[in-house]
C-alpha cells in the first residue's frame, strides 16, 4: 500500500528537481559559452586573435559551483529513489570538466604568449559534445522523474478512493444484515458520501497540483494516444510553440512536424511502435514547425503509457528545444569544412571533393584541372591598406570567381590570398583555358574596397588529370609549380604544368632564400652609371644601379634576380637599402667637391604602393643630409600606368617635396597622354631599345624623334639610354634630346672607381 508520507514527500521533492533541472541548464549554457569564447577566436587565414582567457575561466568557474549545486540533489535523490545512476552522472561530468578547464587554460595562456594557436581543438570540440550529450541525458532523466512520481502520486489517491469506497460497502452490508434501524441505515449512507466527496476533492487536488508540477517543468511535456493526437500539452510546449492550449489539444502532433522525408518516417516509426510492438526509441530528435512556421528541433525522451490489461494507450515525451544549441553544433561543423571568412571549402573540404571527382574522372573517364590561384602583390595590399581592406578583398575576389565557375565547380580557399578551383567533366586544355581567361577578363576590372579603387591581378597554375597526377596531393603541388611559373612569366596570366617546371622551382626556392641572406649580410652593392648634357659632355646626374655580390657566384645583375625578389617581397628591403646607400653616396660627393648633381634611384610598383613610402623618403632625406634636389626616382612606364587615385597623389607629394621624379623605359608600354600632362613628371627616358636602332632603323627614328618633340612640348627633359656611337649622340643632339647614358661615356661603376672617373673628367 502506497504510504502517506511518500505521497507528500514527492510534492516536496518537485520543486527540488525542477531546481536541479535549472541547475543542469546553466551548466549547459556556461560552457557554451565556453565552447564559443574558443571557437569564435580561431581564424584559418593564419590571423592570430588572443583568446578572452579570464572570461573563459570565469565560466569554468560558474560551471564547477553549479555542478557541486547537482552532486548535491543527485546524493538526496539517491537517498530517496536508491538510483545512483545521477550521481555517477554528475560526478563523470565534474571530473570532466576540471581537466577540460586544466588543459584548456594552460593551452590558451600558451597561445596567447606565443601569438599562434596551439589548442587541438578537434580533441576539445569532441569533449565539449560528450558533456553536452550526459547533461542532455540528466535533464531528461530529472523531468522523467518527476513525471514519474507525479503519476504514483495520483495513482496512490485513487487506490485510498477505492479502498474508502470498499471498506464502506462492506460496513454496508454488514449493517443491512444485522437489521439495525432505517436511521442507523441513513447516517451510514451520509457518511459514505461524505467519504466520496473527499475522495472527489483529493483527486481535483492531485490532478490541479500535477498539473500545476508539469506547467511549471523547463521542459515539454507531451502525452499523445495511439493515433498521435494530443492529449495534454503543459505550458512550456504551449510556449516554445507559440500555440494557446486550446489549439493543440485534439491535433495530430504530425501536422506539427515539418514535411519532409524524416516527418513521414517519424509517423511510422510511431505507428510501428504502438501496433507493432517495436522498441521505443528513448531518444529522439525532431523538426517541428511553430506557430509563426519556423523550424524548432526538439529532443524528444520517450516511454509508452498502457492501461492495466497492459495494452498500449498512448506515449508520454518529455522535450527540450536544442534549436540554438544545434544552429551552435552546425556553425561549428561548417566551420571545421569552410573557411571563415569567404565561407567556402577549406582544405580539409577541398580535399574530400577532389578525391570524390577523382574517382568520378577515372570511371567515365574525363579530364579534371586542379587550378591554384596566388593573388599579385596581395601582401603589400595588407601592408598598405590593412588587413580589413585585404580580408573585404578576398571576399570579393571569391564572388568574382564563383560567378564565372559552373555549379557543379569547386572553388576553396586554402589560406591567406591563395585558391583552389577545381574544374571536373572536361573535353579537353582548351575548355580549361576559356574558362580562366573569363576569369582574368573579370579581374581586368578595379575592385572597389571601402573608399578604395584596387587593381589586382591573379597568377594561376593549372594541372590535369591523369596527364599530370594521379591524386590530390600531386595535383595541387603541380598546380601550384605551374602557379609560380605562371608569376614568373610576368603575373597576371596563367600556366599549364610541364615537368620542367619542378627544377625551375626549386631554382627559384633556392635564389629567394639566397636573398634573405644577402639582405642580412648586406651583400647588395650600388653601382652608379653617368648621365650626361649631350651639349656640354660633362656629367650632371648618376643613376643607382644594385649589383648582387654572392657569395658563390660572384657579381650578379639585377635582371637575374629582381623578379624573384618581387615573388618573395623581398623588393621592398632591397629598394630601401639602395635608396638609402645612394643618397649617403650622393651626400659624400657632394662634401668631397666631386660631383654637383643629382642621383636617379629606381622605384617599385611593390614600393610606391605603401604609404609609408613617403615618410620613410622624408627620414632618409633627415638621416643623410640631402636636399630633395639631389634625389631623382624613376617609374618604368608601366608602373605609371597601373597607378590608383592614392599612388598619384603620393607622386605629387613627391614632386612638391622637391624631389625630381622621371618616366623610364618610355615607349615601350601605353602611357596615356593625359597622365603626361597632369602627373608632375620632370623627364621621359627614352628606353634603348629605340636608341640602338635609331641610325638604321626609320621605325626606331621616328619614335625617338616622336617622344623628344612630345617631351619638349610638355617643358620636361629627355634622357637617352643606350647610347653607345658617337653618331647616335650626335644625332639626339640634333633632334634636341638634351641628356644622354651608355656605355659611351660610361659602364656602371662601385663608388671608389666613380669617384676616380669624375676626377678624370673634371
Amino acid at each position: 500500500m502506497l504510504s502517506l508520507a511518500f505521497i507528500f514527500t514527492v510534492s516536496g521533492a518537485s520543486k527540488n528537481q525542477d531546481d536541479a533541472i535549472q541547475v543542469a541548464k546553466n551548466i549547459q549554457s556556461e560552457l557554451t559559452h565556453v565552447r564559443l569564447g574558443i571557437t569564435q577566436n580561431i581564424h584559418p587565414d593564419s590571423r592570430f586573435q588572443p583568446f578572452p582567457v579570464d572570461e573563459i575561466r570565469h565560466y569554468f568557474q560558474q560551471a564547477e559551483q553549479d555542478l557541486a549545486a547537482l552532486n548535491n540533489f543527485a546524493y538526496s535523490y539517491y537517498l530517496f529513489t536508491q538510483q545512483p545512476k545521477l550521481q555517477q552522472d554528475v560526478a563523470w561530468l565534474q571530473e570532466q570538466v576540471l581537466h577540460l578547464r586544466t588543459d584548456i587554460e594552460q593551452d590558451l595562456i600558451s597561445s596567447n604568449a606565443a601569438s599562434v594557436q596551439t589548442l587541438p581543438i578537434d580533441e576539445v570540440d569532441k569533449t565539449f559534445v560528450e558533456i553536452h550529450h550526459r547533461l542532455t541525458q540528466i535533464e531528461n532523466s530529472l523531468v522523467s522523474g518527476l513525471a514519474s512520481a507525479n503519476q504514483t502520486f495520483i495513482y496512490g489517491l485513487f487506490l485510498l478512493s477505492v479502498l474508502v469506497i470498499t471498506l464502506g460497502s462492506i460496513y454496508t452490508v454488514w449493517f443491512i444484515r444485522s437489521r439495525k434501524q432505517q436511521q442507523a441505515y441513513t447516517t451510514l449512507l451520509e457518511d459514505v458520501n461524505q467519504l466520496v466527496r473527499q475522495k472527489n476533492q483529493l483527486l481535483l487536488v492531485a490532478n490541479e497540483r500535477s498539473q500545476n508540477y508539469l506547467d511549471v517543468a523547463a521542459v515539454i511535456i507531451l502525452v499523445l494516444d495511439v493515433d498521435g493526437n494530443i492529449n495534454m500539452i503543459n505550458h512550456k510546449g504551449c510556449q516554445v510553440l507559440g500555440y494557446d492550449e486550446a489549439d493543440l489539444i485534439g491535433k495530430n502532433w504530425f501536422d506539427l512536424c515539418v514535411p519532409n522525408e524524416s516527418s513521414g518516417a517519424l509517423k511510422e516509426l510511431y505507428d510501428g511502435i504502438i501496433y507493432h510492438h517495436q522498441p521505443v526509441l528513448e531518444h529522439l530528435e525532431s523538426e517541428v514547425l511553430d506557430r509563426m512556421g519556423s523550424t524548432r528541433m526538439i529532443s524528444w525522451k520517450n516511454v509508452l503509457l498502457k492501461d492495466e490489461q497492459g495494452q498500449v494507450t498512448g506515449m508520454i515525451s518529455s522535450g527540450e528545444d536544442v534549436t540554438e544549441i544545434k544552429k551552435t553544433e552546425d556553425q561549428l561543423a561548417f566551420l571545421a569544412h569552410h573557411d571563415n571568412l569567404t565561407g567556402l571549402p577549406n582544405r580539409s573540404l577541398l580535399n574530400a571533393r577532389l578525391q570524390h571527382a577523382l574517382q568520378i574522372a577515372h570511371r567515365q573517364p574525363t579530364l579534371l584541372a586542379v587550378c591554384f590561384f596566388d593573388i599579385d602583390n596581395f601582401k603589400n595590399i595588407n601592408d598598405s591598406y590593412g588587413h580589413d581592406v585585404g580580408d573585404e578583398l578576398l571576399i570579393t575576389v571569391s564572388k568574382r570567381i564563383q560567378e564565372i565557375i559552373r555549379k557543379n565547380d569547386t572553388l576553396a580557399r586554402l589560406g591567406g590570398d591563395e585558391f583552389v578551383l577545381v574544374l571536373e567533366n572536361l573535353r579537353d586544355k582548351t575548355e580549361v583555358a576559356v574558362i580562366i581567361e573569363k576569369i582574368l577578363v573579370s579581374f581586368s576590372q578595379p575592385m572597389t574596397i571601402e573608399d578604395h579603387t584596387l587593381s589586382v591581378t591573379t597568377s594561376i597554375g593549372i594541372s590535369l588529370y591523369p596527364q599530370d597526377g594521379l591524386d590530390v596531393n600531386s595535383l595541387i603541388k603541380f598546380a601550384d609549380t605551374a602557379m609560380y611559373q605562371a608569376k614568373g612569366d610576368g603575373k597576371n596570366t596563367y600556366a599549364f604544368y610541364a615537368e620542367h617546371m619542378t627544377e625551375e622551382l626549386m631554382q627559384r626556392v633556392y635564389i629567394q632564400n639566397d636573398l634573405k641572406e644577402a639582405l642580412a649580410e648586406n651583400q647588395f652593392e650600388v653601382f652608379y652609371q653617368p648621365q650626361v648634357d649631350l651639349v656640354t659632355n660633362k656629367p650632371i646626374g648618376l643613376e643607382a644601379l644594385v649589383r648582387w655580390n654572392h657569395p658563390e657566384k660572384g657579381l650578379v645583375m639585377p635582371s637575374e634576380f629582381i623578379q624573384f625578389a618581387e615573388e618573395s617581397n623581398s623588393i621592398q628591403e632591397i629598394g630601401y637599402q639602395v635608396l638609402r646607400q645612394a643618397c649617403l653616396d650622393i651626400k659624400e660627393l657632394h662634401d668631397e667637391k666631386l660631383f654637383s648633381g643629382y642621383v636617379a634611384v629606381n622605384v617599385s610598383a611593390i614600393q610606391l604602393k605603401d604609404h609609408n613610402f613617403i615618410s620613410t623618403l622624408v627620414d632618409l632625406i633627415e638621416e643623410t643630409g640631402i636636399q630633395p634636389q639631389w634625389l631623382e626616382l624613376e617609374l618604368t612606364e608601366s608602373v605609371v600606368m597601373n597607378e590608383t587615385k592614392e599612388g598619384i597623389a603620393m607622386l605629387s607629394s613627391l614632386s612638391k617635396l622637391g624631389v625630381k621624379i622621371a618616366i623610364d623605359d618610355f615607349g615601350t608600354g601605353y602611357s596615356s597622354l593625359s597622365y603626361l600632362s597632369e602627373l608632375p613628371f620632370d623627364k621621359l627616358k627614352i628606353d634603348m631599345s629605340f636608341i640602338r636602332n635609331v641610325l638604321s632603323d626609320e621605325k626606331a627614328r621616328t619614335v625617338a624623334e616622336a617622344i623628344i618633340q612630345l617631351s619638349n612640348s610638355m617643358n620636361m627633359t629627355t634622357l637617352a639610354e643606350g647610347i653607345e656611337q658617337k653618331a647616335q649622340k650626335e644625332y639626339l643632339k640634333i633632334c634636341k634630346c638634351e641628356q644622354g647614358q651608355g656605355f659611351l661615356f660610361s659602364k656602371p661603376k662601385p663608388l671608389r672607381k666613380l669617384k676616380r672617373w669624375l676626377k678624370k673628367v673634371a
